[in-house]
């Protein structure tokens, strides 16, 4: 199976799309998966820049947001090692990366839908303020987020294996340590402060 269609099984039934990844993926290599599973997540983020600066492909575009942005898998990555360390000792990283990265489809989703807009709308601008106004974009965001931790759940559930209690802790024990390391980083730099004086 290609990254595309990994990430679209997860996306459509995360369960039973991580337990056949799972058995799939077990004795393989996993960098193969991770490049691939990263480079498509990382080309779906320079799209949605491309597309919604410029309306088009622009190979500047793709690239640097790819680059500014590497940040990302690597907090992912360094909050499942914590995560790992408690839930799954004996499962190697890399094999964990390689599974996790597979459920990023509700983010790409998400990304690919507004620049769609940007693309297909004729007042890119005045649709993206109606949708935000009218509470579709925020609406969105909320069902991304949601369905994101579904999927994450089901990464710890079904491809890790654990059991239900011990897949709901390790998932609030990755979000914790994913999206406090973000607002720790906000706070430190001075930059929390600002963005709710816009």
């Amino acid at each position: 199976m290609s990254a595309w269609s990994d990430q679209a099984r997860v996306l459509a039934r995360p369960f039973r799309a991580y337990e056949a990844l799972a058995k799939v993926e077990d004795g393989m290599a996993p960098s193969s998966a991770i490049f691939a599973r990263l480079f498509v997540l990382m080309l779906t983020l320079g799209a949605f820049v491309s597309f919604t600066a410029a309306g088009r492909l622009v190979p500047l575009h793709v690239v640097s947001p790819s680059i500014a942005w590497a940040y990302v898998p690597l907090l992912q990555l360094a909050s499942l090692a914590l995560v790992r360390l408690r839930y799954a000792p004996s499962t190697k990283l890399s094999r964990l990366f390689a599974l996790y990265l597979a459920g990023h489809g509700p983010w790409m989703l998400l990304l690919l839908a507004v620049a769609g807009v940007c693309l297909f709308a004729p007042d890119a601008p005045t649709a993206l303020l109606w949708l935000l106004g009218h509470g579709v974009i925020p609406l969105a965001v909320l069902v991304a987020l949601v369905w994101g931790i579904v999927t994450t759940f089901a990464f710890f559930r079904s491809a890790v294996g654990l059991p239900r209690g011990a897949a709901g802790a390790a998932t609030s024990l990755f979000y914790a340590l994913y999206v406090g390391s973000i607002v720790a980083w906000f706070l430190f730099t001075g930059q929390l402060h600002t963005l709710f004086q816009r």
